[in-house]
């Protein structure tokens, strides 16, 4: 029993000392080189890959969609590396076919309405990644320009729906058999367009519309009426189906998620590689580069990623399909994150990553290429290089695709007024203290727009407090606000939202009086003056709050402190008349809140 013991410590020791020594002295023996992101045309950096590039067709790099900042500067700076050491020109997204062709409508014809839709429906570090290709192209002859080509399913119907009604003749009538769906289908746009760009008014917001289900009975219309849209739309009928049969897609997925089905991420997996494969075969002999979230970049099967189990990503599919154009000829390049990042990673690699975090650029991204035969080989078998990113504070300068919402939740908070002086006033006369401790609810409006920016509008009550004055006197206190908020989200994710925020309203605090019962009416009112059954406090309120939201589908469970000021004069009112006689009793607060939204 005792050497079984000596012979566990011994494992554990090797574990915990030895075995991280030995990897840290196998990264460090490992091709690895700092990447120069400049905007230039100096590739030296990424020379460490250039005896590899005749091996590969396709070139994935697997990000963390969270650093959108970084991420995009690696993206450009890799495509320009590639597109002169290997020719590559495709540039595969991790977006619907209807982004790809608009992409490609603006860097390579300058169309200013594919330019103004992407703006619509897109974050501004896109466009700058749009307009740097835009550019180059420029530089390009035709043969050799940069070419987008969207091979996932439609996540967001924004777009399509948006461009779909572009394609519609202008000066032609609609046939009446296809009149209801197309108007329809208009007004999703109009309505999509609008909330997009955040000018909805807030009445319209409180009644929203599926787009799943005005798109599917679109689909189901424009299957029975194939030959009338043929003829309606003419030239672009060829382009207009395209759409249509992307948003299939999409309809497809979304089903398959909403049922909360395994379907759902293996469905999408396929349609990427169907989609890739339909191009790949059509443009022989090209290479293609694509950036993707990390959990679709693995060239081997994974037990789970992103909370897909037993899962094979399109680059899995690709690297192991029976073409020998693709067959082992996926390059897969995975970038961490020195800030150890949850979102889309796989919690049995930290360890492994540390001694690779070690060795890395400091705030800056390093690049070291696998050994198959490493003591990291969880990693080696999936990746061929590794990048780590050390660029700090780059989350913040994360902006979201087709972010905005609007939510209604429900919140309760915790208030601190302050109630002395009108505890002083009433002295040893009342039988217990105004709590200025108390609990309140509120109902939130909440809008979020498409690159932050933040809306609440809140109605909420204060708890009541019931005392007892001189025994004969029953006092109610009560109270309640209206107020509004504006600020912005530092995060910018789609899961999580950090927004402070300022803004001014409304509140009003009463004082309900009743003779007791028994009690004959006494003469004096609680101020000396006439007795009367309502005292009033209103308040003009200004505020500065602070919210963290996790957003998990259709519902955010959040926190909120906040600070609020009383800016008008505390004396009491009775009908609406100020009573100088009365305590001044302050309406500031300190307020924290837990509360569940649900978007509209």
């Amino acid at each position: 029993m005792y050497g079984k013991i000596i012979n566990m410590s011994k494992i554990v020791f090797f574990l915990i000392f030895i075995l991280p020594l030995a990897i840290t002295a196998q990264v460090s023996d490992l091709p690895r080189s700092e990447l120069d992101l400049g905007d230039d045309d100096d590739f030296s950096s990424f020379e460490i890959m250039d005896s590899d590039l005749k091996d590969f067709n396709v070139f994935f790099v697997g990000e963390n969609h969270l650093y959108r900042y970084i991420n995009d500067s690696l993206n450009y700076k890799f495509v320009k590396y590639l597109h002169k050491k290997a020719g590559v020109k495709n540039i595969a997204i991790e977006f619907g076919f209807t982004r790809g062709y608009l992409i490609n409508k603006y860097i390579i014809e300058s169309d200013t309405l594919a330019l103004r839709l992407l703006k619509q429906n897109s974050g501004p570090t896109f466009i700058n990644l749009y307009e740097k290709f835009h550019d180059y192209n420029l530089t390009l002859p035709d043969s050799s320009k940069i070419r987008f080509v969207g091979i996932d399913v439609e996540r967001f119907f924004e777009l399509p729906v948006e461009y779909m009604c572009k394609l519609l003749p202008a000066d032609t009538a609609i046939p009446h058999d296809i009149k209801m769906h197309l108007e329809s289908l208009k007004g999703l746009a109009s309505f999509l367009e609008k909330k997009q760009s955040g000018n909805v008014p807030l009445r319209a917001l409180i009644k929203t519309y599926s787009s799943q289900e005005t798109v599917k009975s679109f689909i189901e219309n424009y299957d029975l009426t194939d030959s009338i849209y043929q003829i309606y739309l003419g030239d672009n009928y060829a382009l207009f189906d395209k759409i249509v049969e992307s948003l299939r897609g999409t309809i497809a997925w979304n089903d398959y998620n909403t049922r909360e089905t395994t379907q759902g991420y293996v469905y999408r997996e396929q349609c990427m590689e169907d989609n890739f494969l339909e191009y790949f075969l059509s443009h022989p002999g090209e290479k293609f580069y694509a950036q993707f979230g990390r959990c679709h970049v693995s060239v081997v099967n994974q037990e789970e990623a992103c909370s897909w189990h037993d899962y094979n990503s399109i680059a899995t599919r690709l690297d192991n399909i029976d073409n020998p154009a693709l067959k082992g000829k996926v390059c897969s390049i995975a970038m961490f994150y020195t800030s150890n990042d949850k979102a889309e990673s796989d919690e049995s690699h930290q360890n492994l990553l540390n001694p690779f975090r070690q060795l890395s650029q400091k705030n800056g991204l390093t690049i070291f290429k696998l050994d198959k035969a490493g003591l990291y080989q969880e990693l080696s078998e999936k990746y061929e290089y590794l990048i780590i990113n050390d660029v700090k504070n780059n989350a913040l300068k994360s902006f979201g695709v087709n972010y905005g919402y609007a939510q209604l939740g429900l919140n309760i908070h915790a208030n601190h007024f302050n109630y002395d002086k009108l505890n002083s006033f009433f002295g040893s006369g009342i039988s217990e203290k105004f709590l200025g401790a108390s609990i309140g609810f509120s109902v939130d409006f909440i809008s979020v727009q498409n690159h932050g920016a933040s809306q609440r509008a809140s109605f909420g009550f204060h708890q009541q407090n019931d005392v007892r004055y001189n025994d004969t006197l029953e006092i109610d206190l009560f109270g309640y606000d209206f107020q509004f908020n504006f600020g912005g989200d530092l995060i910018k994710s789609h899961h999580v939202d950090l927004i402070p925020s300022a803004g001014y309203g409304f509140g009003r605090v009463s004082l309900l009086t009743s003779v007791k019962d028994g009690v004959n009416d006494p003469s004096a009112g609680m101020f000396g003056d006439t007795l009367v059954s309502k005292y009033g406090n209103p308040a003009l309120l200004f505020n500065a709050a602070m919210d963290f939201k996790i957003n998990i589908r259709k519902v955010s469970v959040g926190g909120r402190a906040e600070y609020c000021l009383d800016a008008s004069n505390r004396h009491w009112r009775k009908y609406g008349i100020l009573v100088e006689s009365s305590p001044k009793t302050s309406l500031s607060n300190y307020r924290v809140s837990v509360y569940i939204a649900a978007k509209l």
